[in-house]
């Protein structure tokens, strides 16, 4: 199971340059439950926004953790790519926050448009999950 998980241009830049090492979910308790079963290698592919509006790259997950949005600034503030306001501006009223710990960024070599694979692709809110067999097209 894979998941895409659409990030502003500034974050991914985070995650690519080893400031960001960990995203953060507030809608993912049926994901979770599911992923923490999950035998396979979960891969999460980034999808930059406005202006880019394309894959750019992708990383595996090393660790899926859920807990309170204190617990989670207090473990993992030091690579969040946020400030204490921010996190907690999106994240203080949730009851669980999902925090999915990267791996290694990988970056395409080329951008990808999402249509390519996805012919009535709409930009998510939050994320989506990706099948196995469409991210082989990637």
């Amino acid at each position: 199971m894979n998941i895409l998980l659409p990030l502003p241009p500034q974050m991914i830049d985070h995650i690519r340059l080893g400031r960001t090492k960990q995203v953060y979910i507030s809608d993912f308790k049926k994901p979770y439950k599911y992923l923490k079963k999950c035998p396979d290698k979960i891969y999460v592919f980034f999808y930059s926004i406005d202006p880019i509006n394309k894959l750019v790259g992708y990383t595996g997950i090393s660790k899926l953790v859920a807990t309170r949005p204190n617990e989670a600034w207090k473990y993992s503030s030091n690579y969040s790519g946020m400030t204490e306001e921010e996190f907690f501006n999106k994240f203080g009223e949730c009851t669980n926050v999902y925090v999915l710990y990267l791996e290694e960024y990988i970056e395409f070599e080329q951008n990808i448009m999402v249509e390519k694979i996805y012919p009535k692709f709409t930009e998510p809110k939050n994320y989506i999950f990706l099948d196995i067999l469409d991210t082989c097209k990637i």
